[in-house]
């Protein structure tokens, strides 16, 4: 594969400001340039790591534990970028916590399906910074392991939840398969006002599920080049059962990293952001294509593979469908897959038959968290628990997240997002409206006046460095 063999993941946790502002804050801790945690602190935390019941999930517990993973999060894309030595990876496999990550995963999505439809309504009033970070969670677990099961270490660790993990990722890759493009207009001041705020939580909920598909992209490419090491049951799951192939073709055809901007420019979604596309690179492939392209070959190209896909007229056709794509300037990226076109080229002249596969025992490994987490739940009861007791208003509460997130980014980057990225012409009525009320990345408002003199705001930090581009826009 070459040098793309070792691309890393698309998703960047930290850009170059967050990493100067930790440096500035590690300088007085004897840390390594850019690091968040030492490998004792690291240890610490992993070894704190536990599954918390989906009825607690809001509660005070629940949130430290899930200003845990954002600090490991944080750490592990350090060490990567950095090229330093992995150990947040090293510690979760040795205190055997990505099966912890791997359930809070599972048991995340079931949330959203199940309770946050019976508490939307609740979370538009209330506003709160939790209730942001009750729906981001999902995309920092998933983030974490974005990064550490880019090594064989970890796919080994996880054992027979890496089931669990493929089939969390097929769930959201054929979300992302069925993407909708939508045209991207320029909108005025007005307009962005004129939104509700249940229409800024809708998108807020649909940009989270469209980064959390780009990073499933990652997860399972890494796990298909180990697809030579994995146990039987988890390979005749991720080829059988998913049919993960059958999955990247529309991918390929639909594209979702790409799309056009109001000013009908083509943009890439790579590194959490969506970026212009000169015209000059028009023809270079994103990371993310990339990462499609050679899970495929992986899986297509592995004797192992071969001999446990049951090849049919629909999987053949499916496959088929790759060779439009498959051009010169593509294989000059990606070599390797010239070997793939004529391996296709040849399946175009072979007769198939739905035939099975000698496979006189396999045991087959069946997703079982969901399951387990959903018998005898009243989701209803856990709707109303978590809206009374973890999903309330409470001044001192606010306070008090305010200094966990000062802890967490930074205090200078804290006092940059209170006091606002935002253009120079239009920076009284961005502080006062645009901000406070209809930026993506808001995520707490005081929303009495009359009771509390200051307005306070927390901006989640990965959403409003992102948004400083939009907001230039409204000049």
């Amino acid at each position: 594969m070459g040098n793309m063999t070792q691309a890393f993941s698309e998703s960047k946790f930290l850009n170059e400001t967050q990493l100067n502002q930790i440096n500035e804050n590690n300088n007085k801790n004897d840390l390594h340039f850019g690091d968040v945690l030492s490998n004792f602190e690291a240890e610490h935390l992993i070894e704190k790591l536990r599954i918390i019941n989906i009825e607690e999930y809001g509660s005070n517990e629940w949130f430290k534990q899930d200003e845990i993973y954002q600090r490991l999060n944080m750490q592990a894309h350090v060490n990567a970028l950095m090229k330093s030595d992995e150990f947040i990876m090293d510690t979760m496999v040795t205190f055997d916590k990505l099966k912890i990550l791997i359930f809070d995963l599972v048991q995340t999505e079931l949330w959203k399906q199940k309770v946050l439809p019976l508490i939307k309504n609740h979370l538009l009033i209330t506003n709160t910074y939790r209730n942001y970070i009750a729906i981001y969670h999902e995309s920092v677990i998933c983030n974490l392991l974005e990064v550490v099961m880019y090594h064989r270490t970890a796919i080994d660790s996880a054992e027979e939840y890496l089931v669990e993990l493929i089939d969390y990722c097929y769930r959201k890759l054929l979300n992302l398969a069925n993407y909708q493009k939508k045209k991207i207009t320029k909108k005025s001041v007005e307009e962005m006002l004129a939104k509700t705020r249940e229409q800024e939580f809708n998108e807020q909920i649909e940009d989270i599920e469209f980064k959390i598909g780009m990073m499933c992209i990652s997860i399972i490419r890494f796990i298909t080049d180990y697809v030579q090491y994995l146990p039987i049951g988890t390979l005749h799951h991720l080829l059988e059962v998913t049919d993960i192939l059958c999955v990247f073709v529309p991918l390929i055809e639909n594209k979702p990293w790409l799309r056009q901007n109001h000013n009908d420019e083509r943009e890439k979604y790579e590194n959490s952001k969506w970026v212009i596309v000169e015209k000059n690179e028009y023809s270079k492939i994103i990371k993310i294509e990339a990462n499609v392209w050679i899970a495929i070959y992986n899986l297509f190209m592995s004797a192992d593979c071969r001999k446990k896909y049951e090849l049919n007229e629909f999987r053949k056709s499916n496959l088929l469908r790759l060779r439009k794509y498959m051009n010169e300037i593509l294989m000059d990226q990606i070599p390797n897959l010239s070997h793939m076109l004529r391996s296709l080229e040849e399946l175009s002249i072979i007769q198939v038959q739905s035939i099975a596969q000698n496979n006189p025992f396999i045991v087959q490994q069946i997703p079982e968290i969901r399951e387990k987490i959903s018998k005898g739940k009243n989701w209803k009861d856990i709707a109303e628990k978590q809206k009374q007791q973890y999903f309330i208003y409470d001044i001192e509460q606010a306070k008090e997240d305010m200094k966990r997130l000062a802890d967490l980014y930074g205090q200078n980057i804290v006092e940059g997002l209170l006091e606002g990225f935002k253009c120079e012409q239009c920076k009284k009525m961005l502080l006062k409206d645009v901000l406070h009320v209809k930026v993506f990345g808001i995520v707490q408002e005081n929303v009495n006046y009359q009771q509390n003199q200051e307005v306070e705001k927390v901006y989640k930090v990965q959403e409003i460095f992102q948004q400083k581009e939009d907001l230039n826009d409204l000049d």
